[in-house]
């Protein structure tokens, strides 16, 4: 399907998500002057790149005072090359101060959680 006069491509000629979200993001004389066959392109593209399921996906908001911050732990098979995996080493770092931050927190948080645990399960055996 051709772009409408704004330059607007139909959304049911792309996949949701990525593709949709790269084209509306394009010029609208870009955008005009794509073909079908350059749009089917971007949205195979897209696929390719959206990322797939992990095992574990844990997307969590935390409101901090005035702000949100947000934590997400990702788990699963390693399917990257080593190559990948070296080049991202030095693009994302674990030993930063943030990582040592939060590292330090969730340590104090499960140390008091399963203080206080331990300390439910103790209260409740006692009183049988």
């Amino acid at each position: 399907m051709a772009p409408d006069a704004g330059g607007a491509v139909a959304t049911q000629d792309l996949t949701e998500g990525p593709a949709r979200r790269f084209i509306e993001a394009l010029p609208v004389d870009v955008r005009a002057g794509l073909s079908e066959r350059q749009r089917d392109a971007i949205a195979e593209t897209a696929k390719a790149f959206a990322g797939s399921r992990h095992a574990t996906d844990i997307r969590l908001s935390i409101p901090l005072f005035t702000k949100r911050y947000y934590l997400v732990l990702l788990g699963g098979e390693e399917r990257r090359s080593s190559e990948r995996r070296a080049a991202e080493r030095g693009r994302f770092p674990v030993a930063t101060l943030g990582n040592l931050l939060c590292l330090s927190m969730l340590g104090a948080f499960s140390t008091l959680f399963g203080g206080f645990l331990f300390t439910l399960v103790l209260v409740w055996y006692l009183s049988l």
